[in-house]
């Protein structure tokens, strides 16, 4: 069972992770693709983990 803590933090990791990752792409182009990689899937992970809590959270209601 999720609780609003676990989620709260889901989110934030999100939110996170997801900004951090398009200021790599804006902001640094020449970073080693590698890097853009492991951080796009980083971030892929993290908003399925959320997407996880989320509809948890519906099916409880």
């Amino acid at each position: 069972m999720t609780g609003p803590k676990e989620e709260r933090q889901a989110r934030e990791e999100a939110a996170i992770t997801i900004c951090g990752m398009m200021f790599a792409f804006q902001e640094l182009p020449d970073l080693p693709l590698k890097f853009n990689q492991k951080l796009r899937q980083t971030a892929l992970e993290k908003v399925v983990v959320y997407a996880c809590f989320q509809a948890k959270k519906e099916r409880s209601c």
